[in-house]
C-alpha cells in the first residue's frame, strides 16, 4: 500500500482501518512519507505490517526510485491510497 498523501484530512485514520483489515490475512508493506502519523493508529495492531519510510518529496524527480522500492517487494497487489 502506497500512501501520496496521508496527512491531509482524514486521511491517516483512513489508511490505518484499510492497514488493519488488509493485515488480517495478509502481508501488508505501507510505504509513507509520514510514518509516525501511521504508526499513532497502529500501535501493536498487527505482526503483518511492515512500515516503509519512504520520503516522496525528496524523491519526486526519481520516480524510479518508488518503482524499484515496490519491485523489489514483490506484491501481490499495489494499493494506492
Amino acid at each position: 500500500m502506497l500512501s501520496l498523501h496521508p496527512g491531509f484530512g482524514g486521511a491517516t485514520s483512513a489508511n490505518a482501518n484499510i492497514i488493519k483489515m488488509l493485515s488480517n490475512q495478509n502481508e501488508v508493506f505501507y510505504i509513507d512519507e509520514y510514518l509516525e502519523f501511521t504508526q499513532m493508529y497502529l500501535e501493536g495492531n498487527s505482526e503483518n505490517v511492515k512500515l516503509i519510510h519512504y520520503p516522496l518529496r525528496k524523491n519526486k524527480f526519481f520516480p524510479w526510485r518508488i518503482k524499484k522500492t515496490i519491485q523489489d517487494l514483490e506484491p501481490d497487489f499495489i494499493i494506492v491510497a
